[in-house]
């Protein structure tokens, strides 16, 4: 575990989360103690107070995103009017508060789909316009964007600091090239915390088949598929008395053939890309673990006697673990948010991705490439660039102190949730965010080795062999590494 939550921080956390809806009625003076999930509680003052304050005239910063197909996540959680709704007003309060503490206007562009919006951005950069001044938009997008030669690094642009708590650390050392930073990921897209893959358990069901404190198992390290796959083969109940293991029964371990799938590689502790030591990417796919990690996998969702893979919809298993079918399932955080979790009835818990054996030092947790990072125009003006590293700051920062635990709440509010061992597993979901240069390349891309391409595609079809896949395309996927190298120094020169 990266960093301890400590049990005071916990139940300070839980009395603050209910009251995140009243947080754009709040004072946007800093000297009020914030809302925060930072671990050190005696410095939550400090850290905001710290931020860059200037005036800078109404000076207007234009924002393109996008429009997305999740109700939380829409407009990539850029704006909302004050509603009264805990997220809506917490981004209300977070933009209204960098407006004011900078003397700035921001505005908004994020009515298209995600495509649309990479084409509008492309196009306008290439034209010469500064007709926007950031773009936000998913993560698999970045190598797309790189390659057009229409982004400016953000290496050279002052006030930011990449070491305060708001900022991905992860994820803004791998989205590199030559040591240039292209992206910035923070708090101020939320989909960097709603994107997370987590497992949730039916508390219910827990104490029937008596798995015991899972939450322990988790502290102590010993959450891994083996203790998964121990706690789920014995676990079926035949719901409709036909004796035949079906989708309307219930089952240790519920889930799908779909996505459910890619998150297993990075909780795995496994990657595609790596990065040599002139930051560039290189092959790095094929292990022994990888092996072994495939073999895993693939008893959990074919041999085990207690998990039912839906391979007829890519969402049902959702719906049949919120009817209290499912002992364990995976899902991202998101899926928390929307309707049918909100109104299950069973208490559930929240848990990490388990270690692939115990040899595995830490808990990995897959951002689905949904997530968003800031991206810069190279059309950027120099007014602008003066003034974008305090708006990035301040926009982070108070996401960190207003929209983060806003998340949190409604993820948790779900009856019998909000405890302290949810907060706990949250935090350490979080720090635990683990990035891959292949996620960059997700879709829309030929590299054959991502891994919605091998876990996804392959043991979807009930085929482990990742030996023989990997040597046929092997060539291939160093090849399109090369050529992307190419490509992305064409753009930067």
């Amino acid at each position: 575990m990266k960093r301890a939550v400590s049990t005071l921080l916990l139940i300070a956390m839980l009395a603050s989360l209910g009251a995140c809806g009243e947080t754009a009625k709040t004072s946007s003076d800093d000297t009020s103690t914030p809302t925060s999930t930072d671990t050190t509680v005696s410095t939550e003052t400090d850290i905001y107070s710290n931020l860059p304050q200037s005036d800078y005239n109404g000076m207007e910063i234009n924002i393109l995103g996008y429009g997305a197909s999740y109700s939380y996540s829409d407009r990539e959680f850029l704006y909302a009017e004050q509603t009264g709704d805990v997220v809506d007003d917490a981004l209300y309060q977070r933009n209204m508060d960098t407006e004011q503490r900078l003397g700035i206007k921001i505005n908004f562009k994020a009515d298209t789909g995600d495509a649309d919006a990479i084409k509008l951005f492309v196009s306008s950069v290439m034209a010469g316009d500064s007709e926007y001044d950031l773009l936000a938009m998913k993560s698999y997008a970045l190598c797309n964007v790189m390659s057009n030669g229409v982004l400016m690094p953000w290496d050279d642009i002052e006030g930011i600091n990449y070491d305060q708590p708001w900022y991905i650390q992860d994820a803004n050392e791998t989205y590199t090239f030559e040591n240039n930073t292209y992206a910035i990921f923070s708090d101020a897209l939320g989909t960097n915390m709603t994107m997370a893959w987590i497992y949730t358990f039916n508390k219910r069901l827990a104490e029937e088949w008596q798995i015991g404190d899972i939450y322990q198992v988790v502290r102590d390290g010993d959450w891994t598929m083996d203790k998964l796959m121990s706690l789920t083969k014995d676990v079926w109940k035949d719901v409709n008395g036909n004796s035949t293991p079906d989708a309307e029964d219930i089952f240790g371990y519920y889930t799908d053939k779909w996505a459910t799938l890619d998150a297993c590689m990075p909780t795995h502790g496994l990657t595609a890309i790596a990065k040599d030591d002139n930051d560039m990417p290189v092959l790095s796919f094929y292990s022994d673990r990888l092996v072994e990690s495939f073999e895993k996998v693939y008893s959990l969702y074919w041999e085990n006697s207690g998990t039912y893979v839906d391979t007829t919809s890519a969402y049902e298993y959702v719906k049949r673990f919120a009817d209290g079918q499912g002992l364990f399932s995976p899902m991202f955080v998101q899926y928390l948010i929307e309707t049918d979790m909100r109104a299950m009835e069973d208490e559930y818990g929240i848990l990490p991705f388990p270690k692939l054996d115990d040899e595995q030092e830490s808990y990995y947790t897959y951002v689905h490439p949904r997530f968003g990072g800031l991206m810069l125009p190279v059309t950027l003006t120099d007014e602008k660039a003066e003034m974008i590293g305090d708006f990035v700051e301040v926009w982070s920062a108070y996401s960190h102190k207003y929209l983060r635990p806003a998340i949190y709440d409604v993820s948790l509010s779900t009856k019998g949730t909000r405890d302290e061992e949810s907060v706990e597993m949250l935090e350490l979901i979080m720090e635990n965010r683990t990035y891959d240069y292949m996620t960059a390349m997700q879709y829309g891309f030929t590299f054959p080795l991502t891994n919605d391409k091998t876990y996804r595609n392959l043991l979807a079809a009930k085929n482990k062999d990742i030996t023989s896949y990997y040597n046929s395309n092997k060539e291939k996927a160093e090849q399109y590494i090369a050529d992307l190298a190419t490509a992305l120094e064409e753009a930067a020169e």
